[in-house]
């Protein structure tokens, strides 16, 4: 039997709501199958407790076989940071996973911090990892793996995707489940992911870097086991569906809908689907209505713009049509929406900007209870658009993990919104984001949807600051830019207490 010790490190992004955790679901797989075969796992998220260097040490504990870390790009600085300290401390191997070493194996694996790197699905990579190295066995053979032999890197064949209904059940004792709900007991939210991969080919996106094109689903009634599971076990009353595009296969999300309304789960539940899914019939009111009664409360949908033309930079494969449909559709039936929006793109213009703007101001009118958010592009590496960048030397590729890892040269990749260097101007994309968060703030929104007791005065500061965003956006005016700093400090001061009102709130309208 190994001990194994998994670690999510801290991200470098920072929002007002980050305090809200997420599960670390590809730990919590990687961990339940290592368990299935009788190895010793433990898992570590510095993200729901503030874990010094010196604390994971400590949490480590003795004869310890393998350490393996997942990372985004937006964590890779604290990934580097944590197994420098781990390495100058203990002789372990450690093994590094996710998206970006998925991205960039070669590149991960020539750190001197670093051993090993599992790219692609890494659950049964690790375990022969493990299994191997507890053996002293050679690594040479074992799909999705990189390695070094004598200080050179090694790269194996890729691994055949993994069959997701094959997976053992996540054994959430693996982590604290309470840490995650941050002590309510009627809010109890997790994500459950019930597909990997996605068939489109989004400029902006990593999936075609990743080559993660086929979409690999659990079945129906796996899904509903998931949930209640959760429910029996931990109390879960709100699930958010952590797929690309949930309604991708629209016979299987009808199934999983009768079935939760078939084991009366108590369940309101979150997806985010496309735009182009309300085109001809293939979402209809009768799946919407269905899809309400199982407990579906909000969808997210990516809008990125009201262009045709930026759409098509996109490569999007949606058009303006599309979102004003489901606009339209779910105004019917009192489904909350949240809609997305990218600005900042190359070729997109100041006035393209203002249009979509304009088109979000025409959504509103169509469906009250719809949200915007708008937002830069964000350079992610791996995507068509960045590496694009690169060519045309408008942002510099890093050569080295460490280049990734320096916290300036990250936030080009990580931070958002930002200014896109891309753009034809940089500071009026930039400004047009930072207040439109606030002239569009889905907060403010479902703060006084809720109709909560005492919200419109809390509000009040809030609600005069809108004002002021929309009549800067009208007139194009984002000189001194006090307001944005005011609007950050009273988020932070009355996020959390109006957040679960709200959500208190919810489930009891529900």
């Amino acid at each position: 039997m190994a001990k194994v010790v998994l670690i999510r490190p801290q991200s470098n992004t920072d929002t007002f709501n980050s305090s809200i955790p997420r599960i670390p679901l590809a730990l919590l797989y990687i961990g339940s199958v290592l368990k299935q075969h009788g190895h010793e796992v433990k898992i570590i998220d510095t993200n729901v407790a503030l874990y010094s260097k010196v604390a994971i040490l400590g949490e480590l504990g003795s004869n310890l076989d393998l350490v393996g870390i997942t990372a985004l790009t937006s964590e890779v600085e604290s990934g580097l940071g944590i197994s420098q300290f781990i390495k100058d401390r203990i002789d372990v191997p450690i093994v590094w996973g996710g998206i970006h070493p998925s991205l960039y194996p070669e590149m991960t694996c020539a750190d001197p911090m670093i051993d090993y790197v599992v790219f692609g699905d890494g659950e049964y990579a690790m375990l022969e990892l493990v299994e191997a190295l507890e053996a002293h066995k050679p690594v040479d053979d074992i799909k999705g793996l990189v390695y070094k032999n004598k200080n050179v890197v090694k790269k194996n064949q890729s691994r055949e995707y993994v069959n997701l209904d094959g997976l053992p059940a996540i054994d959430y004792g693996l982590i604290k489940m309470d840490r995650y709900f941050k002590g309510d007991t009627w809010h109890k939210a997790i994500d459950v992911q019930t597909s990997r991969g996605c068939i489109y080919h989004c400029k902006y996106c990593v999936n075609e870097a990743l080559g993660n094109h086929e979409v690999r689903t659990l079945s129906a009634l796996k899904v509903v086991d998931s949930c209640e599971l959760l429910v029996k076990n931990y109390g879960i009353n709100f699930v958010t569906f952590n797929d690309d595009n949930f309604f991708f296969n629209i016979k299987r999300a009808r199934e999983i809908c009768r079935e939760i309304i078939r084991r009366g789960l108590n369940i309101k539940w979150f997806a985010e689907v496309r735009a182009d899914y309300f085109r001809d019939g293939f979402v209809d009111n009768e799946f919407l209505v269905l899809a309400q009664e199982s407990g579906l409360i909000n969808l997210t949908i990516g809008a990125e713009s009201g262009v045709p033309e930026v759409l098509k930079i996109m490569d999007k494969g949606i058009t303006v049509e599309d979102v004003e449909t489901s606009a339209r559709m779910l105004a019917q039936t009192g489904i909350a929406t949240a809609y997305s929006f990218i600005i900042g793109l190359p070729n997109e213009s100041k006035a393209d900007i203002m249009e979509t703007l304009k088109f979000m101001e025409h959504l509103d009118e169509i469906y009250p209870r719809g949200t915007y958010s708008v937002t830069t592009l964000r350079a992610y590496p791996g995507s068509e658009l960045t590496d694009g960048f690169f060519k045309a030397g408008l942002i510099r590729e890093p050569k080295t993990l460490r280049e990734f890892a320096d916290h300036e040269i990250n936030k080009v990749y990580t931070e958002s919104p930002s200014r896109p260097v891309w753009h034809s101007d940089p500071d009026f994309a930039y400004a047009v984001a930072r207040y439109s968060s606030i002239a569009y703030s889905p907060f403010i929104k479902a703060t006084l949807r809720a109709n909560l007791k005492h919200s419109s005065i809390l509000l009040l500061p809030e609600t005069i600051l809108q004002k002021i965003a929309r009549f800067r956006l009208q007139h194009q005016f984002f000189w001194f830019p006090v307001d944005i700093h005011i609007s950050k400090l009273l988020r932070r001061l009355y996020y959390s207490k109006l957040a679960r009102s709200i959500v208190r709130w919810k489930k009891n309208a529900g």
